[in-house]
């Protein structure tokens, strides 16, 4: 088992989401102080289950680990920790050959756990990595400060430590856990003996109140058969009620009906009498109709007459009322005309504030898609940012260790720093170029020759080689100019390997240097084949009947004889190093690229931004002018309206004096109709009145008296039948 992967989201100072990838050995994490290399050790404790915010290097509250933003970044709404383990020799006791644990909290300190997506508990989390190393408890992740506490501390506290690694912590606390289970235990069963205790005191009583209980019960039942009993007796007592009522009811209903016949008779009398009353009102009716013909013609000549008098006193003050009448109506129209087109136009300004009011709102989204634009190309820049700090330092280390030789054994850089040494020309892989696609072959062709020192000539390497001794610092080989041969392979051989699969070059053919240094080049590189691949290079090795050295693009070598060399190979630091400080430049040549291009951007995004703000202010100013003249339009309608009510209620009153002096006109046209009638009436309604006068006494006195005689028969029904009643 071992950990794979690890996996942040706004934990600590990792807004965005890192993504750390491990390898099955020794992984380091570098960088400058404050990048976050303490907050990753914090982060796998965390997810462990680390429960103390102090061994967090925090203060406060859980939740503190969740990220609180900066000036150019919002603060985090949760943090989340996933650790990867790959769990193929199945160390950890789950049946998953790739174990993910991951914790998520949120602002309200509320933690979530899940083993392979699925939710857990904390306990879960601490039983399956207990007894495994890589625990909270154990000492897998020792943090600053803790190798002296361990060595300064309390006995006891060591001995945890040994617990954890000898694995007795997990069942030491098992027996913790069960001791409490049977503390709790002891305490629930003297809790089960009080209540025992409690029950056996409280017998005697419940007993006697059982007995109590069953005494009532059966008294109980005998009072429902009593009140049974009762409202039975009660029921038949009620029903021969009822029938003797129901009998008294018949009797006084075919009383009542016998009066009823009895008085029928008398009824038919009073009827005959308001028939002849009726009968002399018709005859009254008629006498007055004939009368009222007889004066007719009289009164109509007279009021028609009188009616031309009174029409001709009025007609010019007619003209004049109906004058203005027509003037108030003609005002009022131009009015009605003035207040739609009004209306028209503040309908059209409300259309006009509508699509300003779209295009505001549209130019707000565009606002807040800008925004969200720049706050991805910050996001970016501040990736590239970090990223070219962090090439920036590689570059500055790698130079630094190329210009002090800092990857050199210890006695070629005294060699090299001592002014006094002639003849020193530096090292051989300081002094070669080569395209970086040959950087393995020739690695494997030079071996440690890469650090060799070449000089001059003998005397030179002796006066070193003497340096170094007289000082005890060490050994050195040197390559003296004058003396070193140079070797080649036969042009037979040649011949016969260049048209062969998968041949590349001789390995000196693959490098440029200085012409002095040919022969050393030659002699170390003039009988080492390259090619492609194992396959042809044992081809070609076998073809050459293995006498020369063979070695591929990847770094295999059959070696002269027939042996083959391989497996991973352990770059030399001075040409590796010289190398990757190349693709450092270049690598930071396309970050300035890609930063300048982001920052285009961003300078492109906020002159859109500028414009669009200048743009927004110009549809406010807008929207409020348009306001302006739609709240003056609403005054002038509001003004219109107004004057248009006060000519309705002067046309009002208008017509309503023309109506008044018609009205008036008539009613003095109609008193003058009715003198004649009134004159008539002076006369005719005494006659009248005393002849119907005469007619109504005689009949009311008759519709009286036979009134007190029904009443009088009905009193002594009613004395008759009280009295039956009684004797019954």
């Amino acid at each position: 088992m071992y950990l794979k992967e690890i996996k942040a989201s706004g934990f600590k100072s990792f807004a965005d989401t890192i993504d750390i990838e491990l390898t099955n050995g020794i992984s380091g994490i570098v960088g400058p102080n404050g990048s976050g290399k303490s907050n990753v050790v914090d982060a796998v404790r965390w997810v462990l289950g680390e429960q103390s915010v102090k061994q967090l290097r925090g203060e406060g509250a859980m939740s503190d680990v969740i990220f609180t933003g900066s000036k150019s970044r919002r603060a985090a709404s949760f943090a989340s920790v996933t650790l990867v383990f790959d769990n193929s020799d199945k160390y950890l006791n789950i049946e998953y050959d790739e174990v993910q644990i991951k914790r998520t909290i949120y602002k309200t300190g509320e933690n979530e756990y899940f083993i392979n997506n699925t939710r857990a508990r904390l306990k879960d989390i601490l039983e399956l990595f207990m007894d495994t190393g890589a625990s909270k408890e154990s000492f897998n992740i020792i943090s600053q400060g803790d190798v002296a506490n361990i060595l300064s501390g309390k006995a006891e506290d060591r001995r945890v430590i040994f617990e954890e690694a000898s694995g007795v912590l997990k069942y030491k606390k098992r027996k913790d856990e069960a001791l409490r289970k049977l503390s709790k235990t002891h305490d629930n069963m003297a809790r089960v003996d009080d209540i025992i205790s409690e029950l056996n005191t409280n017998m005697e009583p419940l007993k006697k109140q059982s007995e109590d209980a069953k005494i009532y019960l059966e008294k109980k039942e005998k009072l429902e058969n009593v009140e049974i009993a009762l409202t039975v007796n009660d029921i038949e007592k009620y029903n021969y009620e009822y029938k003797y009522s129901k009998e008294k009811v018949s009797e006084l209903t075919l009383s009542i009906t016998k009066m009823l016949s009895e008085n029928s008779s008398e009824q038919a009398k009073i009827e005959a009498i308001k028939n002849n009353i009726s009968k002399l009102n018709s005859e009254l009716y008629l006498k007055q109709q004939e009368l009222v013909k007889v004066s007719a013609n009289a009164e109509k000549l007279s009021g028609e007459k009188a009616m031309i008098s009174e029409r001709s006193k009025y007609n010019s003050e007619d003209v004049k009322l109906h004058d203005n009448i027509i003037s108030l109506k003609e005002k009022i129209l131009k009015i009605e005309s003035q207040i739609s087109a009004l209306n028209k136009e503040i309908e059209s300004e409300k259309s006009n504030n509508k699509i300003i009011g779209e295009k505001l709102n549209n130019t707000e989204i565009k606002l807040s898609e800008i925004e969200k634009n720049k706050e991805n190309l910050n996001s970016k820049l501040n990736q590239k940012l970090r990223e070219i700090t962090a090439q920036k330092h590689r570059r500055e280390v790698l130079m630094n260790s190329l210009e002090n030789n800092s990857s050199l054994p210890y006695s070629v850089k005294n060699v090299l720093n001592n002014p006094k040494l002639t003849g020193i020309h530096g090292v051989l892989g300081k002094l070669l170029e080569f395209e970086e696609k040959y950087s393995e072959a020739l690695e494997v062709s030079l071996m440690s020759s890469v650090s060799h020192i070449v000089c001059d000539n003998e005397e030179d390497a002796k006066e070193a080689v003497r340096y170094l001794k007289n000082n005890n610092l060490g050994r050195a080989t040197f390559l003296p100019i004058s003396v070193i041969k140079p070797r080649s392979i036969d042009s037979e051989s040649y011949e016969t390997i260049k048209s062969m699969n998968g041949f590349v070059d001789i390995a000196s053919n693959l490098v440029k240097y200085d012409t002095k240094y040919r022969n050393i080049v030659l002699s170390l590189l003039g009988t080492i084949i390259v090619v492609d691949n194992i396959d042809n290079a044992n081809l070609i090795s076998k073809k050459l009947k293995n006498r020369y050295k063979v070695v591929t693009m990847t770094g295999e070598v059959v070696n002269i004889g027939g042996s083959i060399t391989g497996g991973s190979l352990k770059k030399s630091s001075i040409l590796s190093e010289r190398y990757e400080l190349e693709n450092v430049i270049k690598d930071i040549d396309v970050l300035d690229s890609e930063i300048k291009e982001i920052e285009n951007k961003i300078n492109e995004v906020d002159d859109n931004y500028t414009n669009l703000e200048l743009e927004k202010n110009s549809i406010i100013i807008s929207v409020n002018s348009n306001s302006e003249i739609l709240k003056n339009k609403y005054n002038v309608l509001d003004d219109l309206t107004n004057e248009k009510s006060t000519l309705m209620t002067e046309l009002s009153n208008n017509q309503n004096i023309v109506n008044n002096v018609i009205t008036n006109e008539e009613e003095k046209i109609l008193s003058l109709l009715q003198m004649p009638r009134n004159r008539r009436r002076s006369v005719m309604d005494p006659v009248m009145k005393k002849l119907a006068k005469d007619k109504m006494l005689r009949a009311l006195s008759n519709v009286a008296y036979a009134k007190g005689d029904y009443e009088k028969e009905m009193e002594q029904a009613a004395l008759k039948k009280e009295a039956k009643l009684r004797t019954k």
